[in-house]
């Protein structure tokens, strides 16, 4: 990720501070952390590490002193380690002790001349907000800045999702000749993991589901050791983070003979997704892309068994901002990236669905997935 995209970034939230009225921002959470600064972090929770940014002055990333030489490493920004107790310091080594992350934004403060006069926090962090009570710190929780920042998209970003969905077409297709030979879910699954780490992702968007048989009918179903017999229905949903950036795609398989109803079910299921995908575009709102896939399940009778929303943003999260779902409110905006997955479940029976990436343009969409809706084993 170049500098320039770091600092484009940094420039629009500090548009959308200057119009809240904000002197600085505390960024918190893993992903956000990562968005202005290109350190994405192992650890598993948020409030390990932190960017403080201010309306003038150049960003910091705080980073627990372990992390400090492989974030040095990649971060856009300048990096500073912190340790909660008295360390012996490495020559060189740039490390604060702090006791609480407001002694973060205080040592940024000392280190930029700058004075927090309104802060805005992406995650409000319970002891934080105490502390900065007790000093009389103005400050305002709005992850809502965040989300709506993340969910315009920019070229690298987009290339970097579709370099995502592209790994993880190549490993979907990697197993479809190995489903003929009755392998267990599990051993699919394992399949598509090796493959997505030897062709260079990071790390897994989210456990894969291989559910077969009446297992599909559970949406968020994962894998267990049920053998995948002939003439069978098996959805399977993958997605790998690349650089950064996550993709997500479904496909629902059919091995061997595809059952009358099975045909009715996937070609009902694919129409909800052409039509709806032909109501995107720049300006349209998300639940009217959701109501044209329920309008047309309904016509075969389906629509009681769509029982999730149509898609959600993607990106650095797997799941993000914007929701096409009944409830949304959001418009769809030119550089929004979505999924588009509508899908039928008849419980202890069978479930289908299929699920493609899309960006959002003026003029339409653009569909960032290739492989065929239509698989065979």
């Amino acid at each position: 990720m170049s500098l320039s995209e770091i600092k484009s970034r940094i420039l629009r939230l500090r548009e959308e501070m200057k119009k809240r009225g904000y002197s600085h921002a505390l960024v918190t959470t893993r992903s956000n952390v990562f968005y202005f600064s290109n350190y994405r972090t192992p650890l598993p929770e948020d409030y390990y590490v932190y960017t403080v940014i201010s309306l003038d002055a150049e960003p910091i990333l705080y980073v627990p002193r372990l992390e400090l030489d492989s974030a040095e490493e990649v971060s856009k920004v300048p990096v500073i380690g912190y340790s909660t107790y008295e360390v012996e310091r490495r020559p060189g080594e740039c490390c604060i002790v702090i006791k609480s992350p407001l002694d973060l934004i205080k040592d940024y403060c000392e280190r930029t001349g700058t004075k927090v006069t309104k802060l805005l926090i992406d995650k409000l962090l319970h002891k934080l907000s105490i502390k900065m009570k007790e000093e009389g710190i103005e400050f305002e929780e709005e992850s809502e800045v965040f989300k709506e920042l993340r969910s315009i998209k920019s070229e690298y970003e987009v290339e970097m999702i579709r370099k995502a969905v592209e790994i993880t077409e190549e490993a979907i297709v990697s197993t479809l000749s190995d489903l003929s030979k009755e392998p267990r879910e599990r051993d699919i699954a394992a399949k598509l993991m090796q493959f997505l780490v030897a062709k260079g992702c990071e790390e897994l968007a989210f456990v894969p589901i291989v559910a077969s048989g009446p297992n599909a009918a559970n949406p968020h179903y994962t894998y267990g050791d049920r053998v995948i017999r002939s003439d069978e229905v098996i959805i399977m949903d993958v997605g790998a983070v690349y650089c950064g950036y996550c993709s997500d795609i479904t496909r629902t398989i059919v091995t061997g003979a595809s059952p009358p109803k099975v045909r009715q079910y996937l070609d009902a299921v694919l129409e909800a997704q052409q039509e709806a995908i032909a109501r995107i575009r720049d300006g349209v709102k998300a639940c009217e892309v959701d109501k044209v896939a329920r309008e047309v399940l309904s016509k075969y009778g389906l629509s009681r068994y769509f029982i999730h929303g149509l898609g959600h943003g993607v990106g650095i999260e797997v799941h993000e901002a914007p929701a096409l779902s009944p409830s949304s409110t959001t418009t769809l905006r030119e550089g929004m990236v979505v999924t588009v997955e509508p899908g039928v479940y008849i419980t202890k029976v069978l479930g289908i669905r299929v699920e493609d990436v899309v960006y959002v343009s003026k003029s339409g969409c653009r569909v960032l997935t290739r492989l065929s809706r239509e698989l065979y084993a």
